[in-house]
This record gives C-alpha cells, structure tokens and sequence, in this order.
C-alpha cells in the first residue's frame, strides 16, 4: 500500500452518511496508518467505523474501506486497509441501468435508462435528442429521492427503427446527488463482479 500512498496526495472520504463526506491531503505516512489534513472541521465524522476512499493516482482511481482511528485537530489518522483495489480509468463507474426516466424540453416525455454514471446517462427513446438543447431530467435511484437535475446530450443516434440512443452528462447536480450516485454505482458494480 506505501507505493500508492504519497504526501500531498489528495483523498476523499465518504462515510455511511454521504452528508458528511470531506476531502483532505496526506500529510504523513507510518507503517500502519497515514494522517489526512482535512480541507473543513471533521463534523459528522466518526472514529472506529467503517468509510469509503477515493484517490486519483496514476494507475485510475484508488478504492478501499478503512475507518479512522483519531482526530488530531482537523487531520485524521486513517488506518491502512488490508485491500484495494483501482475503479475504472473512466471519471466515475458505471453500470447498467434499466429504469424509465422523465425528460422535459418544451414538452415532458419518457425514456429508458441503458447506463449510469454519476457524471452522466445513456437513455433511448422514440422521442429526437437534440445535442444543443438542456433537458430537466428526473429518475429513481433506489435509497432515497427520484435525482432530478439538467441533462445535456453529447452524442445522440438514431437506429433504423427510430429509437433514439442519446448519451449525456449531468448539469447542475447537487453534490449530495452525485455521492449517492457514486455509491450506487460501486455497489453495484462490485456486487456484478462477484458473480
């Protein structure tokens, strides 16, 4: 794990409660833990309990489960985990998603979800995507309340049958949106790579 950690590193945690989620540096590396300058106050961050990390590195995005074993001020001692592993060279996961979605532009219409990722979607319709236009956008993700945020096409196909394929990024998400997404995502694409 050393050869992936370095000072000044920047690392996010996201704890049960996303709400309390905060970024931070490394500031120190030990043998069995490295200390975590916090960029705001530790508030709702709890010693002792398990919590997810993020870390760019050169290699993709690091992920590992670790929990914190004290606060010194606003720098966290974090215990090295036992495993890591890299989430995909892509920004964000993303998984297959099959659930309708409601889009609005001039007038409201339905669509199906094929993928999601927290910085965007992939849907399809029998109903045209223009790629200059911003569609209010609103689907369910299970745990919580349906997102609803802007939906911007980058690239929209049309197959012979007419049923239109666009592929989009998020505009306008609340971050508290975009954690939940992050977590559904790697949910469940761990529980696809288990079976």
């Amino acid at each position: 794990m050393n050869e992936l950690l370095s000072i000044g590193q920047k690392m996010r945690v996201v704890p049960q409660d996303f709400e309390y989620a905060n970024r931070g540096h490394i500031v120190k590396i030990l043998d069995e833990c490295f200390v975590l300058q916090l960029d705001s106050a530790p508030t709702g961050l709890k010693t002792k309990q398990v919590m997810e990390f993020y870390s760019p590195t050169k290699f993709g995005t690091l992920f590992f489960n670790s929990a914190i074993a004290k606060f010194d001020e606003d720098k966290a001692i974090v215990l090295k985990p036992k495993k890591h592993r890299f989430l995909q060279r892509r920004t964000f996961t993303r998984i297959k998603f099959a659930e309708k979605v409601l889009l609005k532009h001039d007038e409201q219409f339905e669509a199906t979800a094929i993928d999601l990722a927290a910085g965007g979607l992939r849907v399809k319709s029998e109903h045209p995507f223009a790629i200059d236009d911003i569609y209010d956008v609103e689907f369910p993700l299970s745990g919580g309340k349906d997102i609803v945020c802007k939906f911007s096409p980058v690239l929209v196909q049309r197959s012979e049958d007419n049923i239109y394929t666009a592929a989009g990024k998020f505009v306008d998400l609340p971050y508290k949106d975009r954690m939940r997404i992050i977590q559904y995502c790697l949910r469940k694409d761990i529980e696809y790579n288990r079976k």
